[in-house]
């Protein structure tokens, strides 16, 4: 695992482009053995994720999944947590669950929640996400996926008749403009939002973690009900994407944003 290092503006451009690269090891047996590795650069450190079941128990890290800090956790991060998407989900699979970037104080969740919910991530600064939405977008449409009649309300309930009497009368959360996402509720430590089209029925969760300074850490699970075997064949398919182009990618332009904000806020906080 590579440590902190400066990376110039020009290389900085392209790990954000990049997708794989490779690292060939010698084995017990003296053969050359080459393991796929994703880039991952947060803006400050350059790590590599090693695809590889024996050099990812090698490299663990306790408080890390997949290669870094601000990506991928293990489910009982989310599972063991007392939140009441519970309720909501039962017979929904929890597919996988991240940390999100920063860390806030006691009334700075609201403000990661606005944040996350007006992302378009068609106007990433990637060129792999924009493009994949993209394509997204275009099978969508020729396969009839995203059709008013496979969503929310027609092809399955929406899980607010799902909400308890006290999640249903507060406030449900921001507009999601961009994302295909309708929110549920917002509490001082969730935000969920719900989308359906002709694969599958989804959630996202955002979960605030109080730490010991009285600020807060954040992350994100992803639910879902895959409808039948194309929802299942949808999720296995479009996996590898999510893992090693998607989330990482927006996770690294969702924390830009989120310090830029975080320094417009102090710089206008600041005495004159």
């Amino acid at each position: 695992m590579l440590g902190p290092i400066a990376i110039p503006e020009r290389i900085e451009r392209i790990l954000d482009g990049a997708l794989v690269c490779e690292l060939t090891v010698i084995s017990r047996v003296g053969r050359p053995i080459s393991h796929p590795m994703i880039p991952l650069y947060d803006g400050e450190k350059l790590y590599r994720q090693l695809e590889h079941p024996v050099l990812e128990e090698a490299h663990a890290h306790p408080n890390r999944v997949d290669g870094g800090p601000r990506m991928r956790l293990p489910n009982t991060a989310h599972t063991s947590r007392p939140w009441r998407i519970h309720e909501l989900t039962h017979d929904f699979r929890l597919e996988d669950v991240w940390a999100l970037p920063g860390v806030g104080g006691p009334d700075d969740f609201p403000r990661l929640v606005q944040q996350i919910a007006s992302f378009d991530p068609s106007q990433s600064s990637s060129c792999a996400v924009r493009t994949l939405f993209v394509i997204r977008r275009k099978l969508g449409e020729l396969l009839g996926w995203d059709d008013a009649d496979a969503g929310l309300g027609s092809r399955v309930p929406t899980l607010r008749d799902r909400l308890p009497a006290d999640l249903r009368d507060g406030p449900s959360g921001p507009e999601c403009d961009a994302l295909p996402f309708t929110s549920l509720y917002l509490t001082d430590d969730e935000w969920a939002a719900e989308g359906a089209n002709r694969t599958m029925h989804g959630v996202i969760h955002i979960g605030r973690v109080p730490d010991q300074t009285g600020g807060f850490r954040a992350q994100m699970a992803v639910l879902v009900k895959p409808n039948g075997p194309l929802g299942a064949a949808y999720m296995a398919a479009i996996r590898p994407f999510r893992y090693l182009i998607v989330y990482p990618q927006i996770l690294r332009e969702i924390e830009r944003l989120w310090r830029a904000g975080t320094r417009s806020a102090s710089w206008q906080g600041a005495p004159a």
